[in-house]
């Protein structure tokens, strides 16, 4: 059996289902119970998903496929419970769409620093409205630019659909 416990992709994917499982802890009664179970199930999903497609020799292309469907699911959950306030806060939310979105981006760096230079670009990418290019510092340079607008934010529904690539 392949070892996946090394793989970036399982250490984001253990890290959201971490996140998720405090939020949902945060969760109202009526929405701990339905969305939040849903989460709890589809985070949990995407790591078996990543098992699967790690261990798989002949069939990993439909591995991967329905690991990347999978991710798409928790996302979508993860945008259904920010439009139910589920999330205790704006930033609870955040937190779990960026590193939702960062499972299936291609890598942008180094390994060891993926996920911040990820979260860095889809900052800026929605600050701006372009794709994000350029260096680490450049986007870390965007990014401060942007947390006024993101703060300031009229409608929050685009800036979450932004996040979440609709």
């Amino acid at each position: 059996m392949s070892r996946y416990d090394h793989l970036p992709l399982w250490r984001d994917a253990s890290r959201l289902t971490v996140q998720l499982e405090h939020a949902v802890r945060g969760f109202p009664r009526y929405h701990k119970y339905a969305i939040g179970a849903d989460l709890r199930r589809q985070a949990l999903t995407v790591c078996r998903l990543i098992i699967v497609a790690n261990t798989a020799i002949q069939d990993r292309a439909s591995a991967v496929e329905r690991l990347i469907l999978a991710v798409e699911e928790l996302k979508l959950l993860i945008q259904m419970g920010k439009e139910l306030r589920a999330f205790r806060s704006f930033k609870q939310f955040e937190q779990a769409a960026v590193l939702a979105a960062a499972l299936v981006t291609p890598p942008l760096a180094a390994a060891g620093k993926r996920l911040v230079t990820r979260s860095m670009a889809l900052f800026s990418a929605v600050a701006t409205g372009r794709p994000a290019t350029g260096s680490g510092r450049q986007l870390l340079r965007n990014v401060r630019r942007a947390r006024p607008l993101i703060g300031a934010s009229t409608r929050p529904s685009t800036f979450s659909a932004r996040m979440m690539g609709a």
